[in-house]
């Protein structure tokens, strides 16, 4: 579930041929383009426009646009479908099928479709979104002037903001208010959705990002990585950094090579491992032997998240398991908690626990986090 590829991209077109909806004329005998224009109330080198018209003629049955609509171009990315395209911009299976007629049966990667009459699906997001304020818990090593940098604001704003403060002595632990924000909220499935009010991940001394146009996701979901990191950090003072390698783009949507991570809720990152994590990229995306994972530092973070309720799936190699199974059972877990929690020792093909198998996340887990209450358009 990693990938390196261009954000995907709408561009604002002209209106096109289209199939038939309420902008739609069918021809009828006797009808003529001039007597058209009359009637719609537009011109005839406007409906000439709209129809790729070279001339006046035109046929009984003919389908013509007849009013300006407006158009969005899309490339494909890999892991899109025609159905989650049309769910993601309103628009009818149908319609998209007749807009695009060099669509085959299967949709390919790369190929620009033609959305009429679509929406963006994050257009209106902005608008409809409630101002939150926005806190920060200071950490070992901050000092006003970075977290300022780091929440784009000045040392004065954050001095006005928490009264107070004085800039020479933040204690560790206090909650700052850094600013105030539109919502942040995951919009759809993880596999076909988008992200209302997204956010950046920022710098963390517990992991290394790989790609920081990849790591976008919604606050709620940056909030819960960033705090059980930071339960990692007080508990293993001395544990290395780990690779958080792809989350989702800007406003979420498809992203190439994955399958899921549209609306801001999935994150893969690298295991804790006993040797090889002492460079300045942290633990590297290499697979990892049972005998190689640390499964302490592991276990921290997990239980971090499902002690919270955070996770709704965390997705593991089974031959992972079982070394973190037993030492959540070495460090308290009750039998029903294993249970609830893991797949093992039930097998691979089991579909029951948080901690499950998926293929290929021998050298990365993949942590899927729960609609937050609250997100009314989170499924």
């Amino acid at each position: 579930m990693r990938s390196l590829a261009p954000i995907l991209t709408f561009l604002l077109l002209t209106a096109l041929p289209a199939a038939a909806d309420a902008r739609v004329h069918v021809v009828a005998a006797g009808e003529t383009l001039s007597a058209l224009a009359e009637r719609y109330e537009v011109s005839v080198a406007q409906l000439q426009a709209w129809n790729t018209l070279e001339g006046d003629g035109i046929r009984v049955g003919q389908s013509l646009t007849v009013e300006d609509v407006p158009t969005l171009q899309y490339r494909t990315v890999p892991g899109d479908t025609l159905g989650c395209i049309a769910q993601r911009h309103r628009l009818p299976l149908a319609t998209i099928r007749a807009d695009n007629p060099h669509l085959g049966r299967r949709l390919e990667v790369g190929v620009v479709l033609r959305l009429r009459g679509a929406t963006d699906p994050r257009a209106g997001d902005a608008a409809s979104e409630a101002r939150e304020p926005v806190r920060y818990v200071v950490r070992s090593g901050d000092s006003l002037t970075r977290i300022a940098r780091r929440h784009e604001v000045t040392v004065a704003q954050l001095v006005e903001w928490n009264e107070g403060l004085e800039p020479d002595h933040i204690r560790i632990g206090s909650r700052l208010l850094v600013g105030h924000t539109g919502r942040s909220e995951s919009v759809g499935v993880p596999w076909c959705g988008h992200i209302s009010g997204a956010r950046q991940a920022g710098e963390h001394p517990a992991y290394v990002l790989r790609n920081p146009d990849r790591s976008w996701g919604t606050g709620r979901t940056l909030q819960r990585i960033e705090r059980a990191f930071d339960v990692v950090r007080r508990r293993h003072r001395d544990a290395p950094r780990v690779r958080v390698h792809d989350l989702s783009l800007p406003g979420g949507g498809a992203i190439d090579d994955h399958r899921s991570h549209q609306s801001g809720r999935d994150v893969d990152i690298t295991y804790y491992r006993r040797r090889g994590c002492a460079g300045p990229g942290g633990c590297p995306l290499e697979r990892v032997d049972p005998d190689e994972l640390d499964v302490r530092r592991q276990w921290t973070l997990f239980h971090a998240w499902l002690s919270r309720s955070d996770a709704e799936a965390i997705y593991v190699d089974y031959a992972l398991q079982r070394s973190l199974y037993r030492e959540a059972r070495r460090r308290g877990a009750t039998r029903a908690q294993l249970r609830r929690w893991f797949q093992h020792p039930r097998g691979r093909r089991n579909r029951d626990g948080i901690i499950r198998h998926f293929p290929n996340h021998r050298d990365h887990f993949h942590v899927r986090f729960a609609c937050s209450r609250g997100e009314r358009r989170c499924r």
